[in-house]
């Protein structure tokens, strides 16, 4: 029996992903007749219907959802090969993954990116953003090689380490009456924007006014510095969030303070034990190390 092939694979999922043979001919810039041929010839070499059709569209079969679920691994695995050849073809040594929150990525990874372009042009950084929860899962379903998170939870199999503290400060609507150094008291009395649950910066501001006896119930959770910030800049309330000197065009919108008692947000390095001593992880991890420590 002669194989399946790739292009019929990516046919098949393209077509159950999208719901009809015409969403993935357009999708996969295919002829119709060539999709419904790519499905003729996958059920004819396994001799088993592989889609149901009916007025809704396209659903797979119990024998089609097994063939899809193996179908996406090989395809991801001829990617990854493909690119493999392809970054030895343009002289790289490899990719390394990185998972970080939109605000570290924004504010820190440059200065990574700056230094590994000087030191190892040869390896190429692929970042994704994240958050503590979602980073070390994918650290160890080999997703990431390395997370910048936000807690240093100890976990087997995982090294995790100190990478830079920063200094958290109130951000303030600029028309604001606020004392010259901001307490959870004070603070618990004003609208409050904060990240969302389950990052590591929401639970070590609810322990901060916890501390001082409150309970908080934001206005808004967002897990974006950022935005937070221009929604300061609005009026829209007080955030409590890691120090930046450059606040770009929301600066005229925005006071800051600091917060007493002080706080400070640590951000931890984390990898896979068994895999920080090859290449190119070894040197990714050296310079990782280095820009959290220049600049801690």
């Amino acid at each position: 029996m002669r194989e399946f092939n790739l292009d019929q694979l990516r046919t098949l999922i393209a077509v159950v992903d999208l719901g009809s043979l015409a969403s993935a001919s357009s999708a996969l810039n295919l002829a119709q007749p060539t999709i419904s041929l790519h499905l003729k010839e996958l059920e004819s070499k396994l001799k088993v219907r592989l889609l149901e059709r009916s007025r809704r569209g396209v659903s797979p079969t119990t024998a089609g959802t097994i063939l899809i679920e193996h179908a996406r691994e090989i395809l991801a695995i001829a990617d990854r090969a493909s690119e493999a050849v392809r970054n030895h073809r343009e002289g790289l040594l490899g990719v390394v993954r990185v998972g970080a929150s939109a605000g570290l990525i924004a504010h820190h990874m440059p200065n990574v990116l700056q230094e590994l372009s000087m030191r190892r042009p040869d390896i190429r950084i692929e970042l994704s953003v994240t958050t503590t929860a979602t980073a070390n899962a994918m650290l160890f379903g080999d997703e990431l090689d390395f997370a910048l998170v936000g807690a240093s939870q100890r976990q087997s199999g995982l090294t995790v380490i100190r990478w830079r503290e920063d200094p958290l400060v109130a951000y303030l609507p600029a028309d604001w009456s606020v004392p010259r150094r901001v307490t959870a008291e004070w603070l618990q009395e004003q609208p409050l924007l904060t990240n969302e649950p389950g990052s590591a910066l929401y639970h070590q501001t609810l322990r901060w006014f916890a501390q001082a006896g409150f309970i908080i119930q934001p206005r808004i959770a967002l897990n974006n510095g950022e935005a937070l910030k221009s929604l300061v800049a609005a009026g829209y309330g007080a955030a409590i969030l890691p120090f930046d000197s450059n606040l770009g065009s929301i600066a005229t919108g925005i006071q800051v303070r600091d917060v007493a008692p002080a706080m400070k947000r640590s951000t931890f390095l984390a990898f896979k034990s068994s895999r920080s001593t090859a290449e190119p992880l070894k040197s990714v991890g050296d310079i990782l190390r280095k820009c959290g420590r220049s600049s801690a």
